[in-house]
């Protein structure tokens, strides 16, 4: 009698401790990306871990219209002078047609920023490069 009282209480905390582990697939709850496996985020308003959506780009022609190729390679919505934003490599954030937008870096840096200003997604800054 005793060994199943013992066997049960570590069955049940067995359970406790891995009901804190982070789940895998699209079938485990969730309420933040860190209970997700890699390549998951959490979806919070299904409770579910889905395939993260995010976008990766290497141009700014793998964007939608109103999106830039961010520096960190994915597609954000907003433009280039978004601090946050800027450009992904080999390009840089130039207001030259009056639209803060990614352009080919061809060694000079002749009208380029770096990004700091904020503008909206396909507005244009008010404030000097």
């Amino acid at each position: 009698m005793f060994s199943l009282a013992r066997s049960s209480l570590v069955l049940a905390l067995t359970g406790l401790v891995f009901s804190g582990c982070p789940g895998y697939g699209e079938t485990e709850s969730c309420v933040r990306d860190s209970q997700c496996a890699p390549g998951y985020v959490c979806d919070v308003e299904a409770g579910s871990c889905v395939e993260n959506p995010e976008e990766f780009c290497a141009a700014p022609t793998d964007c939608a219209d109103n999106e830039t190729c961010s520096r960190d390679g994915s597609c954000k919505v907003g433009d280039c002078s978004w601090g946050d934003i800027g450009c992904v490599e080999g390009f840089i954030c130039s207001a030259a047609d009056g639209l803060w937008e990614c352009v080919v870096d061809d060694g000079s840096s002749a009208g380029g920023a770096s990004g700091g200003g904020s503008a909206g997604a396909g507005g244009s800054a008010g404030s000097p490069i």
